[in-house]
């Protein structure tokens, strides 16, 4: 099936509301515990620190993401009501990530990723555990590409294995946070506050080291290290750090169907493709492992 692949310049339109933890300060009451909704403003897909996009290949004129990619920390929430003292903290280590991608349609040698809801949408952050109710604005996308059955239920798998790991990651950064400052503050605000820290910070070190450990070897072979500070390709033994490098153009506004991903074979443009291969899908995906450099 073919599915709009994702750039960097696309925004992140939903799901509006979100349910995160919070501590309501309304003096000269205590500081009050509580669950709020929250509303998202609208981002990038390419918006903090964590995404993974392509450093040397674009589609119409952008970066391209890799399946995995997360929106990253820094995503503007405004609680409601929005005295909440762990505000800072909600928008500190948020996340919007892009779970499904083409396994057979390999930019900068990683799947490239991809969006078609309801059967391929991103996982964004909540409480008690993110949902898979994502979705951004395809546009100016005109670049598709194909992703197979397993392709849909892997990442499912891997939707409902980041669900599953952020519950266990909840449960234990709460009991830590108890335990380690639960006799350090003398009031009840810093006490919350510094639980609600250890708990997000030992969530998100945690969904590293299993993206590091588990979801990257599955995917591309390689062992990557948290916040792709670096990488060990389990095949070929080699271990280098991320860089960046100036980009290459791939367009597929003629075709927006299989275009670059017959052009990715030859390393060429869109425009520059052998016709009988850029206008049909069907011929792009039985020519062989579409890889752009």
């Amino acid at each position: 099936m073919l599915v709009q692949s994702i750039i960097s310049i696309n925004v992140r339109i939903g799901p509006p509301l979100t349910v995160h933890d919070a501590l309501i300060i309304a003096p000269p009451a205590p500081p009050l515990p509580a669950k709020l909704p929250h509303v998202e403003l609208p981002h990038t897909l390419m918006w903090g620190f964590g995404r993974d996009f392509t450093n040397t290949v674009q589609f119409d004129r952008f970066t391209v993401a890799h399946q995995g990619n997360d929106a990253g920390i820094g995503i503007i929430h405004i609680s409601i009501p929005i005295n909440n003292a762990l505000l800072p903290l909600t928008i500190a280590t948020s996340s919007f990530k892009c779970l499904f991608g083409a396994s057979t349609v390999l930019v900068e040698k990683k799947p490239a990723a991809g969006f078609f809801p309801p059967l391929a949408m991103e996982l964004a952050c909540n409480w008690p555990v993110p949902l898979p109710l994502g979705v951004h604005v395809p546009f100016p996308n005109t670049v598709w590409v194909g992703m197979t059955f397993l392709d849909f239920l892997f990442g499912w798998a891997m939707v409902a294995a980041s669900m599953a790991v952020d519950a266990i990651l909840n449960k234990f950064g709460a009991r830590l946070g108890q335990e380690a400052f639960g006799k350090m503050f003398g009031n009840l605000a810093g006490r919350l506050g510094m639980q609600a820290l250890a708990r997000t910070l030992f969530e998100k070190i945690g969904e590293e080291v299993f993206k590091g450990l588990v979801v990257s070897p599955l995917m591309e072979g390689k062992i990557q290290l948290p916040f792709q500070l670096g990488e060990l390709n389990l095949w070929t033994g080699e271990t280098k750090f991320l860089h960046m490098e100036g980009p290459r153009v791939y367009r597929g506004a003629d075709q927006a169907y299989g275009s670059v991903m017959g052009a990715a074979n030859w390393g060429q443009s869109a425009s520059q493709a052998p016709s009988n291969q850029s206008a049909n899908p069907a011929n792009s995906a039985s020519s062989g492992l579409p890889t752009v450099p």
